[in-house]
């Protein structure tokens, strides 16, 4: 295989690596956004304590 093969090849692996990390990045900010909205706008403690255990989980 020609170095220019390779080079292309590990390029590719690296450019799906970097979309699955902005994607798991991605889904991780939502669920955490979640969780705050949620500790945010608890009208009572126990709403509150149930969303905190949600957002260090």
């Amino acid at each position: 295989m020609s170095p220019e093969v390779e080079a292309q090849k590990q390029q590719q692996i690296d450019n799906e690596r970097k979309a699955k990390i902005n994607t798991l990045l991605s889904v991780a900010t939502d669920k955490l956004a979640a969780y705050q909205d949620m500790i945010d706008f608890a009208g009572i403690e126990e709403e509150t304590m149930e969303a905190q255990k949600g957002l260090f989980a």
